[in-house]
């Protein structure tokens, strides 16, 4: 399943989407002055950020 899950943490509250920032702008239209932290369902990490040497 590719989704990422949004979460509140003050709430409790979450948010689905099938992409982060499906996710994140539920979150926001939610709780705009809020941070939130967002994870991939079934990943260690939500994205992956790196660079590849050849």
């Amino acid at each position: 399943m590719d989704a990422f899950v949004c979460i509140e943490p003050e709430s409790g509250d979450y948010f689905l989407g099938k992409s982060f920032d499906d996710a994140v702008n539920q979150a926001i239209d939610a709780y705009p002055d809020r941070l939130t932290h967002t994870l991939r369902v079934g990943h260690a990490a939500a994205l992956h950020l790196g660079v590849m040497i050849q």
